[in-house]
């Protein structure tokens, strides 16, 4: 079992519920958060981790989270929290996830495109262009994102500018799908 915390109420949501549908025999939860601070967000998945665990065995958590609107202090309050937590991560973009949805598209997207790369991909939909497009995000360009990313990120523990960890909870999920077919 996969239980996913995003700070976004929209778009990252709406992501992973896409992300869902590749894999059948991982069940994936996407639980929104009252609040988006580092501080709720770990909140909810340490109760929502308690609550799965005594129910059930192997069960793995995830903090998803921008970097773009949090202090230092409380960006390291999380990893730290993860450091001593057993079986949870943290999917940090810096500066935010939509830099990591533009990785699907363009292998080094400048920071001031990326609602211009979104939108000429047709990504995102929705009145204010916060939901996410699921039909343009395939297997294959989720997997060519996976390896952008991975490429791009440094040995820093917390994700340097124009770095994600984001595909690292997108690799566990479409290698499980991988390992269904």
């Amino acid at each position: 079992m996969l239980i996913i915390v995003p700070e976004g109420e929209v778009t990252e949501v709406e992501y992973f519920g896409h992300l869902k549908t590749f894999t059948s025999r991982l069940h994936i939860q996407v639980e929104r958060c009252r609040g988006n601070s580092p501080r709720q967000l770990k909140k909810r998945l340490a109760s929502l981790m308690k609550r799965a665990c005594a129910e059930k065995e192997g069960v793995t958590g995830w903090v998803v989270l921008d970097r773009d609107r949090w202090d230092e202090k409380e960006v390291q309050s999380v990893f730290d929290w993860q450091e001593k937590e057993r079986d949870v991560h943290i999917a940090m973009t810096n500066p935010q996830f939509e830099w990591w949805l533009a990785l699907h598209f363009e292998a080094a997207p400048r920071l001031e495109r990326l609602r211009a790369v979104l939108m000429k991909h047709d990504a995102l939909q929705g009145t204010n262009k916060k939901g996410v497009n699921a039909r343009v995000f395939d297997a294959p360009s989720i997997w060519k994102a996976i390896e952008r990313a991975a490429t791009r990120r440094s040995a820093l523990r917390i994700p340097g500018p124009r770095e994600t960890d984001v595909h690292l909870l997108a690799r566990q999920i479409m290698t499980e799908s991988m390992d269904e077919g």
